[in-house]
């Protein structure tokens, strides 16, 4: 047996190869190319975007849930999971492009895009929310009254209640009362889905005629609504997850009606400017 050390192909003799390099006989001109004008070319300047895209992966969040939601994950579990990234509170969410309320549950990987006011998509699911609560309002107020909800106008909402008198400052002030406490409540809404049948004989009996004979003409076998507090209300989009996300609004006599005032887009803190239009009526 021969033993051959470790270091022995270290050790091995090699022969040294000679390197000849000539010397310069002339000027030689090289071109120097800044680091500045090479990267311009292929990369953009950077620009400071807020974070709104997640990718999700289910099986990685499901060892931090507790055996609750272990199997069933919700928008608003993965968003806290993922340490909520958003400047701004999301409103709803896009999964894998669809949009769906934050109360949605994930049982695949699912690419989640996190939505908030200042985009279109999150002020319609404010603005449906608000008008939820503004109609439970009027019907904790006003009973026997009809409420419609008429057309954007003023940067608002135009919207009569027909009560069979005019209505007041001092009835205007009692719904907005009312609003505000439903909204402090933080009352949640909860998505029901039943048997367009079944749905339609329930807004019937609600005294939502227009509401009934509207899912009745989509042609669904199911119907989904929303029930806040013994209220429903049917609606073509999500809603917010609960009654306190919307806390910016107004509401205001306008002609014949009310203005239902909504945040801006840019700055959800602030109130849309009331804007006279005064030929639309």
């Amino acid at each position: 047996v021969t033993v051959v050390p470790i270091l022995a192909p270290i050790m091995t003799p090699m022969d040294w190869v000679r390197v000849s390099r000539p010397a310069f006989t002339k000027l030689t001109t090289m071109t120097v190319v800044a680091d500045d004008d090479w990267i311009r070319a292929v990369i953009k300047t950077p620009v400071r975007t807020p974070v709104t895209l997640l990718v999700v992966m289910a099986v990685r969040i499901l060892r931090k849930l507790s055996p609750a939601n272990f199997c069933r994950p919700s928008l608003l579990d993965i968003y806290s999971l993922v340490g909520a990234p958003l400047r701004l509170r999301p409103m709803n969410a896009q999964v894998n492009n669809k949009t769906e309320g934050l109360t949605f549950r994930c049982w695949h990987p699912k690419d989640v895009e996190y939505v908030d006011y200042t985009q279109l998509s999150g002020m319609r699911t404010y603005v449906r929310s608000l008008c939820h609560i503004f109609s439970k309002a009027v019907n904790d107020v006003l009973p026997s009254a009809t409420l419609n909800l008429e057309h954007p106008i003023s940067k608002g909402y135009y919207c009569v209640i027909h009560n069979g008198n005019d209505i007041d400052e001092e009835t205007i002030g009692k719904i907005k009362k009312r609003m505000r406490e439903i909204i402090d409540a933080d009352l949640p809404f909860h998505l029901k889905t039943i048997r367009t049948i079944d749905a339609a004989v329930l807004f019937r009996e609600r005294g939502m005629n227009d509401k009934a004979r509207l899912i009745e003409s989509a042609g669904m076998p199911y119907t989904s609504y929303y029930e806040l507090d013994g209220y429903i209300n049917y609606f073509y989009g999500c809603v917010t997850p609960s009654t306190g996300y919307i806390q910016v609004f107004d509401l205001v006599p306008y002609f014949a009606g009310v203005l239902l005032r909504v945040p801006q887009r840019t700055n959800p803190t602030e109130l849309e400017p009331v804007i006279r239009q005064d030929n639309m009526f």
